[in-house]
């Protein structure tokens, strides 16, 4: 997982990801404030969802990650804490793949976290079980947007 603000997501260029293409959808969203829904950019190679929602305490989350797909979570609006661990010997509760790419696993405990704050994001590998939409200092209304980066095979 990396966790920065969006203003320095051009120093991981190296990584391979379509920079250029999140951070023109990030302006366009600023400009228009779009509506939650599924958003292409490059076809199922890359694309955005929009979503907001109100934060929940840590009991009501659920640790998730994702086989297909990275995920770039950039936070519009809003506070919140992400929870993280390693997939690697998690158990399985909801397997929702290929159809979904979601894989829910069972409580366990999380090896770090991270507040979330407008103007950031996390970017989450494979195998990065993440827990987000977390309470930070209250509950309150956050608006993300979740690009969906396709792995290389």
């Amino acid at each position: 997982m990396i966790v920065d603000d969006i203003k320095n997501i051009q120093k991981y260029s190296h990584l391979n990801i379509p920079i250029d293409k999140i951070v023109e959808f990030i302006a366009y969203n600023n400009k228009v404030n779009l509506e939650d829904t599924r958003y292409d950019i490059l076809g199922d190679n890359l694309f955005a969802l929009v979503q907001s929602y109100t934060t929940k305490t840590h009991d009501e989350g659920k640790w998730e990650s994702h086989m297909e797909y990275m995920d770039l979570q950039y936070v519009v609006a809003g506070t919140e804490v992400m929870y993280w661990t390693l997939t690697e010997g998690l158990t399985v509760s909801e397997d929702h793949t290929p159809e979904k790419d979601i894989l829910f696993y069972e409580k366990t405990s999380h090896k770090a976290s991270v507040i979330l704050e407008k103007g950031m994001f996390a970017l989450l590998l494979t195998h990065d079980a993440h827990m987000p939409c977390c309470v930070a200092n209250k509950q309150e209304k956050v608006k993300k947007i979740v690009f969906k980066i396709k792995c290389k095979n």
